[in-house]
């Protein structure tokens, strides 16, 4: 009671500076003691909310450079089971090679050379090289009959290097031969290489 006498005995503007100093230590202990904490609270939830969309964003773009090297390894896959259909397995080698001899003797042409060679590796590539050489004669029309009928066998088998000689100018057409290098192939299984693993964005 003597506080509250005291208090109306101030005049006006002292009643008002009291209540004014009033305000400001509510003030004063409603920031040191909840907004100050609270205000923390919230920048450490911002930043704890600004790296975890970072995470999000990095898993984001590592799960899309995942699916582009999936998509990649799909397509590699789907050529190599295409190879697979039309290149001989080794056991077959020989009888490949013995078509080629048919289907020279069937275009009209001499064999006079039948070599086979030694396989060559090519290690930056899923197969291997069976090359043959052979010698045979004949006229142009032949040579392009015998060309007709590679290109048209079930196993995948090319022609590579070849040198044409004249053999007989007054024959009509010329007498021809030619020295040239056939090809097929056998498919070689890759070394075991581990496959991507999936990413998961962070937060989803």
């Amino acid at each position: 009671m003597a506080l509250m006498d005291d208090f109306k005995r101030l005049p006006l503007w002292g009643q008002l500076g009291v209540f004014v100093l009033a305000d400001v230590l509510l003030i004063a202990l409603f920031y040191f003691f909840y907004y100050q904490g609270t205000v923390e609270q919230i920048e450490v939830r911002q930043r704890e909310l600004s790296q975890l969309r970072t995470k999000i964003e990095e898993g984001e773009v590592a799960q899309r450079k995942f699916q582009l090297l999936q998509a990649e390894i799909d397509r590699y896959t789907n050529r190599i089971e295409q190879l697979k259909k039309i290149l001989p397995s080794v056991l077959e080698i020989q009888t490949v090679f013995s078509e080629v001899s048919n289907r020279a003797k069937e275009a009209g042409l001499q064999m006079t050379s039948f070599k086979p060679q030694t396989p060559e590796d090519r290690p930056t590539q899923p197969y291997q090289v069976h090359p043959l050489n052979i010698v045979v004669m004949g006229d142009y029309h032949s040579f392009g009959r015998f060309a007709e009928r590679i290109a048209a066998m079930d196993r995948l088998v090319n022609i590579g290097d070849f040198k044409i000689e004249v053999k007989d100018v007054n024959r009509r057409p010329p007498l021809l031969q030619v020295d040239m290098r056939v090809e097929t192939y056998t498919y070689v299984e890759p070394a075991e290489t581990p496959r991507p693993t999936a990413v998961r964005p962070v937060g989803r």
